[in-house]
């Protein structure tokens, strides 16, 4: 749909229509759906995230039973998990976890799986479980959230020396931040103070937890740190060492 102003010869007019109607709405565009999407995905998937270079990680449910024995007592249970799949840009999809093989010690569990959250070089992938497990002989349950570890080809990378399973796992992304902490705090100590291994704690005590006031002043920010400061000299170098990496992007 038009107006007749759209079409005049006189192209101040043109222009004048032209910011009417892109408030007002009345010669927009009509609206039309995708042609075809970027992905496909035929399963019914419970959860998935976008990663690196376009590819998709996602879980499927894997329902099945399985008899196992606990103790004296040998029973049939219905076990509810999940494969996890990986799609890269170009459509083709691969299992990287299949459901009824993960173990995690002599008791049988189910899990469903919660979110993905992929490293920043996509290599690594770490998928929160909502778990439930059988504790005892007597069939007495626990809920808990863990998380599993694995790379892109579905290989799994254990948290601990015992087990491959991160218990008590409540927020992936909250994993993610303290290790995001981490890297900082190691960059920090190597290339800003140029020294080898400092502890978090040093850091924490002579850089971090710093008393000071910002104050803006003819449109320009001001830090004012304290004057007796023992670690002054080392802080400013630091700020002067790590704002002179160029910047990747």
């Amino acid at each position: 749909m038009s107006c007749p102003c759209s079409r005049s010869r006189l192209r101040w007019l043109r222009r004048l229509c032209s910011l009417v109607c892109a408030i007002v709405g009345c010669c927009s565009a009509p609206l039309r759906a995708q042609e075809s999407p970027l992905h496909t995905i035929s399963e019914d998937i419970s959860a998935f995230a976008y990663g690196p270079n376009g590819r998709i990680v996602y879980s499927v449910r894997h329902p099945f039973s399985a008899k196992l024995k606990i103790g004296t007592k040998s029973e049939t249970y219905d076990v509810q998990r999940e494969d996890i799949w990986i799609q890269d840009a170009g459509g083709k999809r691969r299992r990287v976890i299949q459901g009824d093989k993960l173990t995690a010690g002599n008791f049988p569990f189910s899990y469903l799986v919660n979110s993905f959250c992929f490293s920043s070089d996509g290599r690594m992938i770490l998928a929160e479980l909502d778990a439930t497990f059988v504790i005892d002989e007597d069939g007495n349950t626990r809920d808990a959230q863990v998380g599993l570890l694995f790379d892109e080809n579905g290989k799994q990378i254990k948290i601990t020396d015992q087990k491959e399973l991160l218990f008590d796992a409540a927020n992936g992304g909250w994993l993610a931040v303290q290790v995001i902490a981490h890297n900082l705090a190691r960059w920090t100590g190597r290339l800003g103070l140029g020294t080898g291994i400092v502890t978090t704690k040093t850091l924490r005590r002579r850089l971090f937890s710093l008393a000071g006031r910002l104050t803006r002043s003819a449109r320009r920010w001001r830090l004012h740190l304290p004057e007796r400061w023992p670690w002054a000299v080392a802080w400013s170098a630091a700020l002067a060492r790590l704002r002179a990496i160029p910047l990747l992007a």
